[in-house]
């Protein structure tokens, strides 16, 4: 599949789809061979909005916040295709849009703490085989609100009520 097939998602399926790549990821690309809890995740999340200023901030609260769907839908997309950039996990990204396609497929409340985890991701840097993924959130929050801000600055306009 191509960004055409994440174009053709409705920001609720943009939320599913980046919730099921979060779960095809094999534990064995994380330290410790186990991925990030969402109680981790919360928790990096809420270092950023701490360490986030001006636009940056509103962004991380809205996406922290219930409801919000366009703007956390099309920031999941931007995610998306961004870790479509890597060979690797564009199988990954195939099956998420998939099973974000399956029809009664709720999306939790967490889902703004996904979208901000995933965010501040470093750049994958990979080696054949394997890669792994690092997410060493306490590492520079300052560095994760850089990562962030990337992410805020390539969503349209549009999401943020404009």
């Amino acid at each position: 599949m191509n960004n055409a097939a994440l174009d053709q998602l409705s920001s609720t399926q943009a939320q599913r789809a980046l919730l099921a790549f979060y779960d095809l990821l094999p534990g064995s690309m994380w330290p410790a061979g186990r991925k990030p809890s969402a109680a981790e995740l919360e928790a990096a999340s809420e270092d950023v909005q701490d360490a986030a200023t001006g636009p940056t901030a509103r962004v991380v609260e809205a996406l922290l916040a219930d409801g919000n769907d366009a703007l956390k839908g099309e920031a999941a997309r931007n995610l998306l295709r961004q870790f479509q950039e890597v060979e690797e996990l564009r199988p990954l990204i195939d099956q998420a849009i998939i099973r974000a396609r399956e029809p009664d497929m709720a999306i939790p409340l967490l889902v703004g703490v996904f979208v901000v985890g995933l965010a501040i991701l470093p750049k994958i840097d990979y080696k054949k085989p394997p890669f792994h993924i690092t997410f060493d959130p306490a590492k520079n929050a300052g560095a994760l609100v850089g990562k962030l801000t990337e992410l805020v600055k390539a969503l349209p306009a549009a999401v943020f009520g404009g």
